[in-house]
């Protein structure tokens, strides 16, 4: 496990309300998650000064997570219909 891991119990929260909005979809690949696979993904990774806040983080899949490593990733359907609506 990495140094950056975020295990707390906050951010288990965040997670959770993260999968939620982004409706349990990974926003890499557009796959459906569920439990097994579900990871919310730092667009700015913490080892490059990100945080745990839910806007720095989207669903992600373990596959498109591990791929993307540490690299900073723009997020390419910002404008997601299904939680844009409950800003």
């Amino acid at each position: 496990m990495s140094k950056y891991s975020s295990t707390s119990r906050a951010f288990q929260k965040t997670r959770i309300y993260v999968l939620n909005r982004d409706a349990w979809t990974c926003q890499h690949c557009g796959k459906p998650l569920d439990e097994s696979n579900a990871q919310a993904d730092h667009l700015t990774p913490k080892s490059k000064g990100g945080t745990d806040d839910a806007w720095n983080l989207v669903a992600s899949c373990d596959k498109c997570n591990n791929d993307k490593s540490d690299k900073e990733l723009v997020r390419q359907n910002w404008w997601n219909t299904d939680w844009l609506a409950h800003l």
